[in-house]
């Protein structure tokens, strides 16, 4: 029910993605024009190595299927140690640009995160009374709210993510296996899943924060035990979610050549917001308007 009519609601506010596609756009060409600097060093120096020219003969040869996918792992795993000389070759420089793009990454991803709270009052007004809300003026309005909750947000997207990725990493192994056949479906399963148990923990956060007016990290706290409480019906919800999300955006990118994605990225990033509300607002019992009809959850949990 909550996925149905986050879609619904989606699509009734369809105007939204672009108008986070225009914050997106502003956003990346700001820390592309300040990452251009010490990027390009490093940017050079792999196309002498012939680093680009390597990485699409790979993607050629998976693509028209001329090798066999041990052989594209060998060739990956050449590709890796390649790229490992280099960066000793010419380790200051890289030290140097690692240290300022996770500066610049940093303030990309606190930057960015400032959507997240004002897009929740805009979803509010339009499920509470069918209004039509500016979300300018409420990212004006939220700008200190946002700072803090963004912060401390960044800290567990961090060691999540940092957990993830050492995970997937050895995962990568797996295409040196024997069965190296299953290790793309493998490695899919466990984005879907991992990702989808990420999502999970954090579905009634950011609500909780800035339209109940809860502490940051009581609100936390109060997210991870609605979740755990309705479970089953959160996760898989989010799970479903991670296989639109993953088949769409593959779809688009390989057909359109990557142009598609200025459109499916910001729709993704409203509809987590979306689906959050939904889940939110039935979980705790709220009704609500989808798409100008008024829902009824069955659930009246009441937790304030």
């Amino acid at each position: 029910m909550s996925f149905k009519n986050a879609l619904r609601i989606l699509i009734s506010r369809f105007t939204l993605v672009w108008i986070l596609a225009l914050y997106m756009l502003i956003l990346v060409t700001i820390v592309g024009l300040l990452s251009l600097t010490f990027v390009m060093p490093v940017v050079e120096g792999l196309e002498q190595a012939k680093f680009f020219e390597s990485v699409a003969g790979i993607f050629s040869k998976f693509w028209e299927g001329t090798a066999s996918l041990n052989a594209v792992g060998e060739e990956i795993g050449e590709l890796v140690d390649q790229v490992r000389v280099f960066f000793q070759d010419n380790s200051p420089l890289v030290i140097r640009t690692n240290v300022m793009f996770f500066i610049v990454l940093f303030i990309y991803k606190f930057v960015l995160g400032f959507y997240e709270l004002p897009m929740y009052r805009v979803l509010d007004g339009a499920m509470s009374s069918d209004a039509r809300l500016g979300f300018v003026n409420r990212l004006v309005s939220c700008i200190g709210q946002s700072s803090r909750f963004v912060l401390v947000k960044i800290i567990y997207t961090t060691l999540y993510d940092a957990l993830f990725l050492y995970i997937l990493y050895n995962l990568l192994g797996l295409f040196f296996a024997p069965y190296a056949i299953l290790a793309p479906l493998i490695i899919c399963v466990y984005v879907i899943v991992f990702q989808s148990l990420r999502y999970t923990l954090i579905a009634f956060w950011g609500q909780e924060v800035t339209l109940d007016g809860k502490p940051i990290f009581q609100s936390f706290v109060s997210s991870v035990k609605k979740s755990g409480k309705n479970f089953a019906s959160v996760f898989s919800s989010f799970v479903v979610m991670w296989i639109v999300f993953i088949t769409l955006n593959l779809f688009v990118g390989i057909f359109t050549f990557g142009a598609g994605l200025i459109a499916t990225i910001p729709m993704c990033m409203l509809f987590v917001c979306v689906l959050n509300m939904s889940l939110f607002y039935n979980k705790t019992g709220r009704r609500h308007y989808v798409d100008g009809e008024i829902v009824t959850p069955a659930a009246n949990l009441n937790e304030k």
